[in-house]
């Protein structure tokens, strides 16, 4: 009985925090309108782009504008079925609808096949090698932004998603600027870190609202032969759009 009082303490006490963090952010974050005629993004896992900031690519090619994505790994470690090349190629299909329904050109989309789970941080082995990789993506688009995960997620894809976009701008000839964006860190923020969280900016992408609820379906509706999502489960706050997506510019940390 005990165990069930805290356990039923700890999720009641976890809403209250998402709850603060998304009130803290929404409050704190100065509103931006930046807009963006080509844009690179690195997404950590298929998914993350949409959740993170599918209202930004909308608007983006709303204006005609380039939209590059980067899929670092094939979101194998979702859990949603017992054979990961299953996963891998559920998760494929996945991107390649949210690909078509956008009319992203595959010319435009690049994927990377590195272990989920196993994105290479600073320092360690193939870190170098990957951020080179990504210095040529950059290089070959010529974007005039690059997007990547914030360290805040606390994802160590996320994370290391964010050192290597670091990594690859500094190494590129062209010189784009850097922003990182929010997919977990409203979940996972915790009260101390609050301060990090002063130079973020909110792009208003309401008027985004029901096409990325869409294009976020296409990603947590379908659902393997265990019941599961292929993408995983994702807390309510990851798979229902909000009114704003939080980034923030990186060039001047």
């Amino acid at each position: 009985m005990m165990k069930e009082i805290s356990n039923a303490s700890r999720k009641a006490l976890r809403k209250l925090l998402i709850r603060f963090n998304i009130f803290w952010i929404t409050t704190v974050a100065r509103k931006t309108a930046v807009t963006f005629d080509n844009i690179l993004i690195l997404s950590p896992h298929p998914d993350d782009e949409i959740i993170g900031l599918g209202g930004i690519i909308l608007q983006t090619l709303q204006r005609e504008g380039k939209v590059y994505i980067v899929y670092l790994t094939d979101g194998e470690g979702s859990d949603s079925h017992p054979d990961k090349d299953r996963i891998k190629q559920e998760r494929f299909l996945l991107t390649e609808k949210i690909l078509n329904d956008l009319m992203i050109s595959r010319e435009r989309v690049y994927r990377l096949h590195l272990k989920d789970g196993g994105i290479p941080a600073s320092g360690q082995n193939s870190f170098l090698k990957v951020s080179e990789k990504l210095s040529k993506i950059i290089d070959e688009t010529v974007p005039q932004a690059v997007f990547a995960t914030h360290f805040l997620d606390r994802h160590a894809d996320h994370i290391a998603c964010s050192e290597l976009a670091k990594e690859a701008v500094k190494k590129a000839k062209n010189k784009p600027s850097l922003w990182f964006y929010w997919v977990w860190a409203p979940f996972f923020l915790l009260p101390w870190q609050l301060p990090k969280t002063l130079k973020s900016k909110k792009i208003d992408t309401k008027s985004q609202y029901h096409r990325k609820k869409e294009l976020t379906d296409i990603y947590l509706i379908p659902k393997s032969p265990t019941g599961m999502p292929w993408s995983g489960y994702l807390p309510k706050v990851l798979s229902s759009p909000s009114a704003y997506e939080i980034i923030e510019n990186i060039c001047d940390r």
